[in-house]
């Protein structure tokens, strides 16, 4: 937050006084208005009254001038402003807190960017567990079916089929062949999954489908 109503009066006619005593006076005077304007920021409460988090305000005066006279009068003055969570600035020192500022800002995105990053990995990491799990039952179960199959398929072969043909040798036949019925030699591959051997990598997923 930046304030830009600092009080300039007496400076001013200090400024335009040709008595020494006088325009030491002002000068005092001066400050004692800037430290009023100090008191009276610190007592509005702008963190209540701004979104976000507010750690100071930045009192303006519009020329170096006005801060070193108020400064020479009341050397406490700056760390009295700081105290109450005012910093006073003037143009040549105002230009550099605000690139401060803005790098911190910066600083802060880029932190937030990471984090978010970091926590979109996890979560996508997490899916893919899940997912991988899943389809590791699928693969099972697609072998315990080629399995099932295989042995319902010797049944036939062994079991059945030999019968069955007796009919066509006793006459009875449909006059159809009864084919051959082949087993199911592929089974499905396994889910190969390399874990990482350091936490903030993220481990590489092999998923080979089931051959046809």
């Amino acid at each position: 937050m930046i304030d830009a109503k600092a009080p300039l009066d007496r400076y001013l006619d200090a400024a335009n006084c040709d008595d020494d005593l006088e325009r030491t006076r002002l000068h005092q005077q001066h400050a004692k208005s800037v430290a009023g304007h100090v008191s009276a920021l610190s007592k509005r409460d702008y963190q209540s009254l701004v979104d976000g988090a507010l750690d100071l305000v930045v009192m303006f005066l519009p020329g170096d001038a006005y801060l070193a006279a108020a400064a020479s009068a009341q050397p406490s003055l700056i760390e009295d402003a700081w105290a109450k969570g005012i910093v006073l600035a003037s143009p040549s020192t105002l230009l550099g807190f605000l690139r401060g500022v803005a790098l911190g800002w910066r600083e802060q995105r880029i932190a937030e960017q990471a984090e978010e990053v970091a926590r979109t990995g996890r979560e996508l990491h997490d899916r893919l567990s899940v997912f991988a799990g899943h389809l590791d039952k699928v693969g099972a179960s697609l072998g315990r079916a080629v399995t099932s199959y295989n042995s319902a398929v010797g049944s036939l072969e062994s079991r059945v089929l030999p019968q069955a043909r007796r009919f066509s040798d006793l006459g009875a036949g449909s006059g159809k062949d009864i084919g051959l019925l082949v087993a199911v030699d592929a089974g499905s591959r396994v889910l190969n999954v390399v874990e990482p051997t350091s936490p903030e990598l993220m481990p590489p997923v092999s998923i080979e489908t089931t051959p046809a």
